[in-house]
């Protein structure tokens, strides 16, 4: 019939509007979707490629560092590298956003921080003090003559407790990760790294207080005396044992020099009243038997409160 049109589709011209309006939206989502997968896969693929550079590696670097420190400079350095990539690929806007949905992104989180703490372990703590003991070798603490120089240690005192301080934040990052959430590999592998970033930790913190410590412990600043208690398990004691001798080390300038030994039973020869008052419920236990023989000083289970009562 003429001047009549006969429209194909029974919907008004309003609603297929909006149909393709929705259509064209939800491809767009789809693209969208697509592309930050595409984004997240690739940039996680090559961060993972960087962090098993790093595995790979770590053996060589321990290797390095336990024989000569300063030589293992170009080995952390290239592991540094990795691990500074690692880090970039896994903290963009998009590997956030990403870290924000259901399932995948605890895993993406997980992911990312193992990056972030090895960057901080790597970067942050184990570079920087390999570099500041490029001149120190474990040579030059070996004993001159009867004596320790300890300017080397003194030198990385700094450093080591700024390393430590990075790798214990490595360290706690790991840890506050929720494993609840992971896959089976991504988990282990967290809970994996998790221990070997505690053990830097512990060793950067060990060394950290050597370095602060030993110096003066071996008399670099003035002659110090150490009491060393030698305990004998013949008799027991709360502690381990009686102490049954005493010996009197000196340092100084880093030599270390045998100055006197005695016995605890000549140590406590001529002593009849304690020589401190114990509190109440020490005597209630142990009488004044701690402060009359040296013998029995290792008979509360408490060194801190055992040191200062010895004569």
């Amino acid at each position: 019939m003429k001047g009549v049109s006969v429209s194909s589709s029974p919907l008004p011209p309003a609603m297929l509007v909006a149909g393709r309006i929705v259509a064209w939206i939800v491809g767009a989502f789809i693209v969208l979707l697509v592309v930050f997968a595409t984004w997240v896969g690739i940039r996680g693929w090559m961060a993972y490629q960087h962090l098993s550079r790093i595995e790979a590696g770590i053996s060589e670097a321990s290797s390095a560092l336990a024989s000569d420190p300063g030589a293992a400079g170009a080995t952390l350095a290239r592991l540094a590298s990795d691990a500074s990539a690692a880090h970039d690929l896994t903290s963009d806007p998009i590997w956030h956003l990403a870290e924000g949905s259901p399932w995948v992104g605890p895993q993406l989180q997980a992911f990312a921080a193992v990056a972030s703490a090895g960057d901080a372990l790597l970067s942050d703590a184990l570079l920087p003090l390999v570099t500041a003991a490029q001149d120190t070798s474990f040579d030059a603490l070996k004993p001159v003559d009867g004596r320790i120089d300890t300017t080397g240690l003194a030198v990385l005192a700094q450093p080591a407790q700024s390393a430590a301080a990075a790798a214990a934040a490595a360290a706690e990052e790991l840890e506050g990760v929720n494993r609840t959430p992971l896959v089976g590999v991504l988990g282990r592998a967290v809970e994996k790294s998790t221990g070997v970033f505690e053990q830097a930790a512990n060793s950067l913190d060990a060394l950290s207080r050597a370095t602060r410590l030993l110096p003066d412990v071996l008399g670099q600043n003035g002659e110090r005396d150490y009491l060393v208690l030698v305990q004998n398990n013949a008799e027991w004691r709360s502690l381990g044992g009686i102490a049954g001798t005493a010996i009197l080390l000196k340092t100084d300038r880093g030599a270390i020099s045998l100055a006197n030994t005695e016995s605890g039973t000549s140590l406590s020869n001529g002593i009849k009243n304690p020589v401190v008052d114990l509190p109440a419920d020490v005597q209630n236990i142990y009488e004044t038997r701690p402060a009359r023989f040296f013998q029995n000083l290792t008979q509360i289970p408490d060194f801190t409160f055992d040191g200062p009562v010895g004569p």
